[in-house]
């Protein structure tokens, strides 16, 4: 489950996200490719495969804004985004 977000402003190094209240049921398809972006000295994107994203959200502090790549039902990429 997620909720919708629209950039409304930003620079090189900042965006601001308005994120709605409703929520959006996504399905990640098997093999989708998924990156994280985890607060660090390097904060460089990692790659991690489907099957441990949900363990990642439970302990995800940081930015939790991800660009999603395919239907809701069959979302293929996820990227998550700085967001400060």
């Amino acid at each position: 489950m997620a909720s919708a977000a629209t950039l409304v402003c930003g620079g090189a190094d900042d965006y601001h996200y308005n994120v709605v209240s409703s929520d959006e049921d996504l399905t990640v398809v098997p093999g989708a490719v998924i990156q994280v972006l985890p607060i660090t000295e390097t904060m460089q994107l990692q790659t991690i495969p489907a099957s441990r994203f949900a363990g990642y959200l439970a302990t995800d502090d940081d930015t939790r804004i991800f660009e999603i790549t395919g239907r809701l039902d069959a979302v293929t990429k996820m990227q998550e985004q700085f967001h400060p």
